[in-house]
């Protein structure tokens, strides 16, 4: 590490952001810490709010990056113009793939409390639309361009794999194994969607079509 008048303030949030990383995949999101960060990059806790706003805009900067990872993995799992069931349950197991190899990172996501007398910054919602945007997309066309069902549909199902990686990585399903895991996200995801095509068939058939 060089001396501290070598670093900007960009270089030293990197560093900060960079630190925070390494601490949470070692250590957990438990023993972060402002004082541990700064203390890792060689600077004071003055020095990292001279160029975060506080603590909280310092979790959301490192928070940022893993969502930056989780859309990379799932779009890269993805194939050219793959969609639907296939492309759900494609990002599905990817996001488990994600889930088990960055637990703590992972988990750093949901960990952290926000203050409720706050809003989140826009800049970070954006960062979490734009992961959630890429089930969004893959259901879009099962509902004839209709952006608004797929939203809610996919946020059901999104839910509910969340939840398998949640109970299944805190080992409170007794089977935090990859195929188990998957298979269960499997089993989600196609059921799920096998639910809805009969519904909207019995819709269909309700309306004389």
């Amino acid at each position: 590490m060089g001396r501290r008048n070598e670093h900007s303030s960009e270089e030293i949030r990197e560093m900060a952001i960079e630190a925070g990383k390494k601490i949470i995949v070692e250590e957990g999101f438990s023993n972060l810490g402002a004082r541990k960060i700064a203390r890792a990059i060689g600077y004071t806790v003055g020095t990292l709010y001279n160029v975060f706003d506080n603590y909280l805009d310092i979790v959301l900067n490192i928070n940022a990056g893993t969502l930056d990872d989780i859309q990379n993995h799932l779009e890269k799992s993805l194939s050219p113009g793959e969609w639907g069931v296939k492309a759900l349950t494609t990002i599905g197991l990817s996001y488990v793939d994600y889930a088990r190899e960055n637990t703590n990172l992972w988990s750093a996501l949901f960990d952290f409390r926000h203050p409720e007398d706050s809003d989140l910054p826009e800049w970070y919602v954006e960062k979490v639309n734009s992961v959630f945007s890429i089930p969004v997309k893959a259901l879009v066309p099962l509902f004839n361009g209709d952006a608004e069902q797929a939203m809610d549909e996919a946020r059901i199902i999104w839910g509910g794999v969340h939840g398998i990686c949640l109970l299944g990585l805190t080992h409170r399903l007794s089977h935090d194994r990859e195929e188990l895991l998957k298979a269960k996200t499997r089993s989600l995801i196609e059921n799920y969607m096998r639910g809805l095509e009969i519904k909207n068939r019995g819709r269909k058939q309700s309306a004389g079509f």
